[in-house]
């Protein structure tokens, strides 16, 4: 019994895990449309990075907020989860 616990446990974590990577393109789709529909972007910097670099960088640092958004809303840490895989 409590080898079918584990492997619904494994199962049910895959799966969420499998449901995340295909919702990733997704989710980096709905990031940044609200930025491509604008006619002008100001963007302040301190460290050099301009134009699409900076642009770039700032859906990239949102997208990296994910794993932790995903772990606070269902408990899985995505992060833990993803260097298991071999």
């Amino acid at each position: 019994m409590n080898r079918k616990a584990m492997a619904y446990k494994d199962y049910n974590e895959a799966a969420m895990i499998d449901m995340l990577m295909k919702s990733l393109p997704k989710m980096a789709h709905e990031i940044a449309t609200p930025m491509s529909k604008t006619k002008k972007i100001t963007m302040v910097t301190a460290n050099g990075e301009t134009g699409a670099a900076k642009l770039t960088g700032e859906v990239l640092e949102i997208m990296t907020k994910m794993p932790e958004l995903v772990k606070s809303l269902t408990g899985v840490d995505f992060s833990k989860s993803m260097r298991g895989i071999k």
